[in-house]
């Protein structure tokens, strides 16, 4: 995890969310972008990359690009 994961991990702004959480995955792309797609939650044995490693993820990676969108 970067170094910055851990100030990420602890962050309880949501508190739905962080009471549940075990752990962070970061995503990629532009932080001032229009438009976020996001897809489903990590699997509970994936290894954090930066790219999608799921079929599902590189589906729709596949969908957004034929699309035009950058990714």
């Amino acid at each position: 995890m970067p170094i910055y994961g851990a100030r990420v991990l602890a962050c309880v702004k949501c508190q739905h969310l962080a009471a549940s959480r075990k752990n962070v995955v970061f995503g990629v792309g532009n932080i001032s972008a229009e438009l976020m797609f996001v897809g489903e939650a990590p699997g509970r044995t994936r290894i954090f990359k930066a790219k999608p490693s799921w079929k599902s993820g590189q589906l729709l990676t596949k969908i957004i690009e034929t699309n035009g969108i950058d990714t």
